[in-house]
């Protein structure tokens, strides 16, 4: 392996393009496109669950498809973006079961081994995927607790059982199972390196390095800068002098679309809205799920003391799209907005998608361009060379 400053597991499917396509650019993409593109239908499937709409699920699925950075992270060969398809797909599972817990027949709890199982796999490809887990533990209390409360559990000694059965499936699913699938992602390495000394050697380089991992660098962004996008995260640049003698300049940077994280603020304000003064018991349901999930997933970060990035947040964006999705669902049910106002809305996040293209993707353009069209905040740097 050549990095181990995260778990082995996304470098491993990285590695997998290679061996199947060849040492090439494209292979070294080819499965962060496929995750990330595959991360588009899993949030309109998400979102059709929750909604219970097509076009609102569509809606959500084209905002995050026009979303810069799951563009940008699905290209460079980088780890993000498999561990936030892991994080996503947890969370719809998750959600799954909790709205089998709002129906009358009993949750299946078959779900809760595949839960664990995927947060596993979002932790294989990076520590900060077992963030997810502080939400889904308090989420499976809410469940049993619903459970608890359907007919067909009315004595006590079937609620007993049954809170049983939940324990003692919710347990190693959720606290064994992911830390199983945690040290087989390592046999590529431990298999041949020296088996669970390698696999200790491993992670107590990981656990030194980020503890003293606080380099000076210009991209650096805590996590109260994250929502309005105050300092992109720059991948590569680079600089050529085209044939008539201008200079021309190529950046690969990585933040969030602004007209749409820029969103995200008054979209969890009206989560807690909803969870206080939602009459419909649907809506109100979904935005307790998304406030637990987005803020406690959350937390961690208010006490890592280690330098950060913008794209730290990249995990909570399909969440907070659609916890958007819910806010504009509810003004229009109160007809404080039509469709129209969404239909622009996208409009315009395509405009800007186009319009930064050329620094999502290292295109070669006149540095003018960046500096008099895209140049929002006097904390952004798009064009280093």
């Amino acid at each position: 392996m050549y990095d181990r400053s995260h778990p082995p597991f996304a470098s491993t499917i990285i590695a997998l393009g290679t061996e199947l396509f060849g040492m090439s650019p494209f292979a070294w993409r080819f499965f962060g496109n496929l995750f990330g593109l595959m991360m588009i239908p899993l949030l309109y499937a998400f979102a059709l669950k929750m909604f219970g709409s097509r076009n609102t699920a569509l809606f959500a699925a084209f905002l995050l498809a026009t979303e810069f950075m799951r563009f940008v992270q699905s290209r460079v060969a980088a780890i993000e973006v498999f561990v936030v398809f892991f994080i996503l797909l947890t969370f719809f599972l998750a959600y799954t079961l909790y709205r089998d817990s709002m129906e009358e027949r009993p949750a299946r709890l078959w779900l809760l081994p595949l839960i664990g199982a995927s947060l596993g796999l979002a932790f294989s490809c990076k520590w900060t995927g077992m963030f997810a887990l502080l939400p889904i533990l308090p989420l499976c209390v809410i469940i049993l607790l619903r459970e608890c409360k359907k007919p067909g559990l009315s004595p006590a000694a079937h609620r007993l059982v049954y809170i049983a059965k939940f324990t003692v499936c919710a347990i190693p699913s959720l606290l064994i199972l992911p830390g199983i699938i945690y040290f087989l992602s390592f046999l590529p390495v431990t298999y041949k390196q020296g088996g669970f000394a390698a696999f200790a050697d491993y992670n107590a380089y990981m656990a030194n390095l980020h503890a003293e991992y606080n380099y000076d660098l210009p991209f650096i962004s805590d996590w109260p800068e994250w929502l309005i996008v105050k300092t992109p995260f720059v991948y590569s640049s680079d600089a050529m002098l085209a044939s008539d003698g201008v200079m021309l300049k190529a950046s690969i940077v990585c933040f969030g679309n602004p007209l749409l994280w820029w969103m995200f603020i008054p979209a969890f304000v009206g989560l807690a809205a909803l969870c206080i003064r939602s009459r419909n018991s649907r809506d109100r349901q979904n935005a307790m799920f998304l406030l637990i999930s987005v803020f406690l997933m959350f937390v961690p970060f208010f006490f890592i003391g280690r330098i950060k990035f913008i794209y730290y947040f990249f995990a909570y964006v399909p969440l907070m799209i659609l916890a958007l999705c819910l806010g504009l669902r509810a003004l229009m049910s109160q007809s404080r907005i039509t469709a129209r106002t969404a239909i622009v809305y996208a409009a315009l996040l395509s405009l800007t998608f186009v319009l930064y293209y050329p620094v999502l993707s290292g295109m070669f353009i006149g540095s003018d361009y960046a500096a008099n069209w895209l140049q929002v905040l006097k904390s952004w740097k798009l064009i280093y060379s």
